[in-house]
């Protein structure tokens, strides 16, 4: 699939003879539209979809995965937040039977409560840029009912998701998407991918979500407060960082972890271990 092969074609077919002008895309939506088919082949073949399953795409755009997962004779959710491109996807595609178009914003919804109780679906998405890590974990809130994710990501973001500690793209994402889920890297996509070229490349992840996190977390609120104050201090040792943030130390017990080291050199297991620990002292 090199980027040098045949030129990327567009994926945006219509019905009848008579031409339609396309929505043009909107920036403050994130939106760069997949045009070529291969990318949008290799995502649908990735998803190891069988027939009668259940798909949930987030933000379809122009319906190039749309389309392809429809080949697959999946039953499929489509949710997009433009209406207009709402509109016209479900008007291209002749309101077949096995789609449903949503139109609503994913980030203000349980998507998965749109599906009959008992289904367990697949969710495919090229997500918008600007919102893909905040959708990631509003879709991981209701992970007991989603299988798995196939999701395309800037590069950039994807490698923070699957990071390892004491690196530069470790952080916050790193540590509360390895609690929930296990995240596999496939393969990256250009920028010729998509119409309107971004300056970016972008990487396509599966996501495998567990029914309980990896590690129980004594008090998840307080676990994510002390992630976000000690990972704004990412470059001081945890001492320093802890005493700036106004944590007191628990008494008569030792810390678990060595409070010399620097927060982003601490695996999600110990950094679990460091809150329970500062929680101790608040009771």
């Amino acid at each position: 699939m090199d980027e040098n092969e045949n030129a990327p074609r567009s994926d945006s077919r219509r019905s009848g003879n008579s031409p339609r002008r396309e929505t043009a895309p909107k920036r403050s939506l994130g939106q760069n539209f997949l045009v070529d088919g291969r990318y949008a082949e290799a995502i649908v073949r990735r998803a190891e979809l069988s027939e009668g399953d259940w798909v949930i795409e987030i933000g379809p755009g122009r319906g190039a995965l749309t389309r392809r997962l429809l080949e697959r004779g999946v039953q499929l959710l489509a949710v997009e937040k433009d209406a207009q491109l709402a509109a016209e996807l479900a008007a291209s595609l002749g309101g077949p039977p096995r789609l449903m178009v949503h139109e609503g914003d994913v980030l203000n919804m349980d998507v998965t409560s749109l599906l009959p109780a008992d289904v367990i679906p697949i969710v495919v998405s090229n997500l918008p840029y600007n919102v893909s890590v905040p959708i990631l974990f509003q879709l991981l809130r209701h992970r007991d009912r989603i299988a798995r994710m196939i999701l395309m990501f800037q590069k950039e973001v994807a490698d923070r998701l699957a990071a390892e500690p004491d690196s530069r793209e470790y952080g916050i994402p790193t540590v509360l998407a390895w609690l929930s889920c296990q995240i596999d890297t496939l393969f990256d996509v250009p920028p010729s991918a998509f119409r309107p070229r971004p300056k970016v490349i972008s990487t396509v992840i599966r996501v495998t979500p567990f029914a309980e996190p990896r590690i129980p977390i004594t008090d998840r609120l307080f676990f994510e407060r002390m992630l976000n104050l000690l990972f704004q201090k990412r470059r001081k040792t945890l001492s320093r960082s802890l005493k700036m943030s106004g944590y007191a130390l628990p008494s008569g017990v030792d810390p678990p972890i060595d409070l010399k080291r620097r927060v982003d050199t601490l695996d999600p297991r110990e950094l679990v271990a460091l809150s329970d620990w500062l929680r101790s002292a608040t009771r």
